[in-house]
């Protein structure tokens, strides 16, 4: 088994072990992610007063668990690694925040979004689809929208009118209060993907 080390970005190391296949063709698989010069994900020991983990290194575990299973898949960048962080909620001066709300940013927007769609046979939420007779088909969830909350956070009255809209909207949206808890709502919106 040899290791090599592929520079993805100007701080992001991949480590690869390759190791023969029967055949003799080598296949990389990852083995682990490393941050050069800084813990990764960054501000993983980030606790709040209680001792939990906070809600941005709770995220950076969601998104990193996203990428290694479209990595291993040979997808990089499709399907689930698509998953993309919407930044709302960081602190900002007042002209970039007048700027950003200018360009468009709103508030309440979940923190992770999966353009994904999924069919489901059938369900409470998603965009029906019906037969000729007007019997249900099967139903279309456009996306998953995630908001990310620490053990003892709440929503905002935006970020619920936020969620709200989006499941009125075809979406299946989701607060999540924990890394686990959110990959294991993947997992289970993925599974008919």
């Amino acid at each position: 088994v040899r290791k090599t080390i592929i520079r993805t970005s100007e701080n992001s190391v991949r480590i690869v072990r390759k190791r023969p296949k029967p055949s003799g063709q080598i296949v990389a698989q990852p083995s682990e992610s490393v941050r050069v010069g800084m813990k990764y994900p960054p501000d993983s020991d980030a606790s709040n007063s209680d001792g939990q983990q906070s809600e941005a290194s709770e995220q950076m575990k969601v998104v990193e668990w996203c990428r290694q299973q479209a990595y291993l898949a040979g997808t990089p960048g499709e399907g689930i690694g698509a998953i993309f962080h919407i930044p709302n909620g960081e602190y900002r001066t007042k002209s970039a925040a007048g700027r950003l709300k200018a360009m468009g940013v709103r508030a309440g927007v979940p923190d992770l979004f999966l353009p994904v769609p999924v069919i489901r046979p059938s369900g409470a939420f998603g965009v029906a689809l019906m037969d000729a007779g007007g019997r249900l088909i099967a139903r279309v969830i456009s996306g998953l929208w995630i908001e990310m909350k620490c053990s003892t956070g709440s929503l905002s009255k935006e970020q619920s009118k936020w969620i709200d809209l989006m499941l009125r909207h075809g979406y299946m949206a989701v607060t999540c209060y924990s890394a686990d808890e959110a990959i294991n709502v993947i997992k289970e919106y993925m599974s008919e993907y």
